[in-house]
């Protein structure tokens, strides 16, 4: 829910979402030229300079740089196809909803999973996947303006009729798709 983007770099840093520090990432495709780089400058340091050929540290650095330098172009790549599928899974699921008058769509439940301050993650029952709830369309929606509070756990309306918490059950219906972005658009029912 942070919505902070995860990068590599030479220095060690804490955890993009959980804050642990230092933290190495080893464990998906997309970073297995970073866990080979660790494991060589691990095996180097472990081993005399009689048992490897341990790079000058020129070169050393020019190999860092480059490997950084790929594992961030992965995780662009990697970003743009998660994008992808989960844009067709959206569509897939929901799409045939928006050919049903607005006040006749069918409501889909789900749970707020978290807040920011511009929107509501909320995940579907079934199918299960994420979508988010803009406030922008809400108050489309409502007529009046809605609020997330500082620890963004708690949205409710300006009159004080409505209240959502991260947690709640909530039903969730098509609002609208915008063409420009291949966006669809959902608010709470």
């Amino acid at each position: 829910m942070m919505q902070r983007r995860s990068v590599f770099s030479p220095e060690a840093g804490p955890h993009s979402a959980l804050g642990v520090n230092p933290y190495a990432r080893f464990s998906a495709p997309m970073r297995e030229i970073v866990g080979i780089f660790t494991h060589k400058e691990a095996v180097e340091g472990l081993l005399s300079d009689e048992v490897t050929t341990p790079l000058s540290l020129e070169q050393n650095a020019e190999l860092r740089n480059r490997v950084i330098a790929s594992a961030n172009h992965a995780k662009d790549v990697q970003r743009e196809l998660d994008n992808a599928i989960d844009s067709c899974a959206i569509a897939h699921a929901i799409a045939q909803d928006y050919d049903v008058p607005a006040q006749k769509r069918p409501v889909r439940q789900g749970t707020i999973l978290g807040m920011k301050s511009s929107a509501l993650y909320v995940r579907l029952d079934m199918p299960p996947i994420e979508l988010k709830v803009y406030l922008s369309d809400m108050q489309q929606v409502t007529g009046e303006g809605w609020e997330i509070d500082e620890s963004h756990t708690v949205c409710t309306n300006k009159s004080g009729s409505h209240r959502y918490v991260v947690g709640d059950t909530v039903g969730i219906r098509v609002h609208e798709y915008r063409e420009q972005k291949k966006k669809w658009r959902v608010i709470l029912v």
